[in-house]
């Protein structure tokens, strides 16, 4: 027998979808896609928030997020898992700036949401999407965007999915 099984995490439209969230809860105008994938990887399993070194001054927001784990949502390879995540991930960008709403600055891997380019529709998914992860939004679009992406103490290195020791600094 066949058994099919979905998740939300390897599917491009939803990932296009994600991207999209993020990028509209946030104040920034520009955002580093390598950001973008790091907080796509905690809005599908906040629970892994947990295996993350917060900043001193965030350790409160670490401890709201222990609950979530449980023996039936644990990831035995992160990292293995945001790897996998990345041609998804990819794909879900180009989507997004294929159908015209988002922009990349030049050659960099800096991108921008193009918010009046959003249809209606689309704007009322994502203020609901949003009222349904508030809280988690709030914390990966506001406090993590204080952390440098790159060095030692960066959200590359804290988080430890991605490599940043060849970082520029």
């Amino acid at each position: 027998k066949l058994m099919l099984l979905y998740h939300p995490a390897f599917d491009t439209y939803h990932s296009a979808f994600r991207l999209l969230l993020l990028m509209w809860n946030s104040d920034d105008r520009e955002t580093h896609y390598a950001r973008l994938r790091i907080l796509d990887f905690y809005l599908l399993f906040p629970a892994e928030l947990e295996s993350m070194s917060f900043p001193r001054n965030m350790i409160r927001e670490k401890s709201r997020w222990k609950k979530l784990r449980s023996r039936y949502n644990q990831i035995t390879d992160p990292r293995r898992v945001f790897d996998e995540l990345a041609s998804f991930q990819l794909s879900g960008m180009q989507t997004l700036l294929s159908t015209g709403l988002a922009s990349q600055k030049g050659q960099s891997d800096v991108v921008s949401l193009l918010r009046e380019a959003l249809p209606a529709q689309l704007v009322r998914e994502l203020e609901s999407a949003t009222a349904a992860r508030t809280e988690l939004l709030r914390l990966l679009t506001g406090p993590f965007k204080t952390i440098d992406l790159y060095g030692q103490d960066g959200l590359k290195a804290r988080t430890g999915l991605f490599e940043y020791r060849y970082d520029p600094v």
